[in-house]
């Protein structure tokens, strides 16, 4: 196959990340990427693996990591999911998207694999597909690191093949809630799956009914469990530094303790206790207050990797110095400001409205589209009322709510509402209302985020 038949391919698999599950909790199991990677010689068991679970932040965090081991000098393999704008963007090596001639090449290798496997509810999804597809060319590529984000949930996620050196888990907040429970705990029981026994465990700060179900799961399996905790304010002796780190212990290992110096539109800086060092005065250019707890999260996973992928205190500073992650709160244009971000759940839409204000925008422009198995309100109540017009509008994806039905569901909340069929549209409209000192901002999904690097002609050919 060449590189379009392999896309074209890999598209005609079941892709829930687009359509709308119908029983798709009885297609979940990890049996059948497992079977496809054992007639491959099990090429994930090979791979120094760090893998991250959460529901909010876990992309950027699996981006940092990466970033700092790569700027160890380690060859680095990055996994993550959806893409943007190529399907390339999910399987990087050293922040390079994996070559398309590459891609062809393992998939044409692969296919037969997937088809002669069948397991309970069919055959391997898209996404099934491309985790075998990653741990392939991790492997053929000899990575000294693999950082594996998961797809949805944990304990049977596709990538929960792996054997981990570090797991993982982000913020855990309500989504997905159809698929992985209705409570916090049902969720954070699902996210949990990937502790695996004796293998480390870092947790970002938590609810405490999120935290009390990930001390249970990480003590069954005799996992070592690792807290972040974030500061309201620096401690000013060694000795305060101190009395903080033994206030968030709690009765478990050490927990790393974080506290915020800056956040603006260059970026974030911070103080860390981490589990080896004290760093002062960090400096990250993802935007956003929530990049401190995952910026932290991202160093306390990298402190208990093992002394073959040791990481300098240098090598910290430098690789979150040099981190990028598009599509969240990516400015790609000023004056007017035109901002993207992929918020789809009422926590980074909580996020994303706090940082809105760092822009200082005379009127925002809000373009916004959502799948409709969000929580389309609790998105819209936080994000509608910043607006002076807001633009419904729809990304491709069978999932996405109509323009009309979010203006129906939504409008209460709208000072001016309009609709547009696709985001190109909607940046039409926009783009002519907007001042110098204004700001559209593009929100509600990350496919609506690809879409709109498309339309204004930042994104690469793929």
């Amino acid at each position: 196959m060449d590189y379009p038949e392999a896309v074209a391919y890999l598209e005609s698999l079941v892709d829930y990340e687009r359509e709308l599950p119908s029983a798709q909790a009885r297609r979940w199991n990890t049996e059948r990427i497992a079977r496809v990677l054992e007639a491959l010689g099990n090429p994930h068991q090979a791979l120094p693996v760090v893998h991250v679970a959460g529901t909010k932040g876990k992309g950027s965090t699996c981006a940092l990591i990466a970033s700092l081991l790569g700027a160890a000098g380690y060859r680095v393999g990055l996994f993550t999911s959806p893409h943007l704008v190529s399907p390339r963007e999910r399987i990087c090596i050293d922040g390079k998207p994996m070559p398309a001639p590459e891609l062809a090449s393992l998939v044409s290798r692969l296919r037969p694999h997937l088809q002669a496997v069948q397991g309970p509810g069919g055959p391997p999804s898209f996404f099934e597909a491309y985790a075998a597809l990653a741990f392939l060319y991790f492997a053929q590529s000899r990575v000294q690191a693999a950082v594996i984000e998961t797809g949805l949930g944990g304990r049977l996620d596709a990538t929960n093949v792996v054997a981990p050196l570090v797991s993982v888990i982000t913020r855990i907040s309500y989504d997905h809630m159809a698929e992985l429970g209705s409570s916090l705990e049902e969720i954070a029981a699902e996210k949990a799956g990937i502790i695996k026994p004796g293998v480390s465990v870092v947790s970002s700060p938590q609810l405490q009914p999120v935290w009390q179900v990930l001390r249970e799961a990480a003590a069954r399996q005799h996992a070592p469990l690792h807290g972040v905790r974030d500061l309201p304010a620096p401690p000013r002796t060694a000795e305060r530094w101190a009395e903080a780190w033994a206030e968030v212990a709690l009765g478990r290992p050490r927990s790393a303790v974080v506290v915020q110096r800056h956040a603006g539109l260059d970026g974030i800086s911070f103080d860390l206790k981490g589990l080896r060092r004290e760093y002062r005065d960090l400096h990250c250019p993802l935007i956003g207050e929530h990049q401190v707890t995952n910026a932290a999260t991202a160093i306390t996973a990298v402190e208990l990797l093992p002394p073959s992928l040791e990481v300098p205190a240098a090598a910290i500073r430098e690789g979150l110095a040099r981190v990028r992650w598009p599509g969240r709160l990516d400015i790609v244009s000023r004056h007017p400001w035109i901002v993207l971000d992929g918020a789809h759940d009422a926590a980074s839409a909580v996020a994303l409205r706090r940082a809105v204000s760092l822009f200082a925008p005379e009127r925002v422009l809000l373009i916004l589209g959502i799948s409709r198995d969000k929580d389309v309100e609790a998105i819209g109540r936080e994000l509608c009322p910043l607006a002076h017009t807001t633009i419904f509008t729809a990304a491709r994806t069978p999932r996405a709510a109509s323009p009309q039905e979010l203006q129906q569901r939504l409008g209460s909340w709208c000072r001016q509402a309009q609709a547009a069929p696709d985001v190109a549209a909607a940046l039409a409209q926009a783009r002519p209302l907007a001042g110098t000192r204004d700001l559209v901002l593009v929100t509600g999904s990350l496919y609506l985020v690809g879409e709109a690097l498309q339309a204004l002609g930042k994104a690469e050919p793929d």
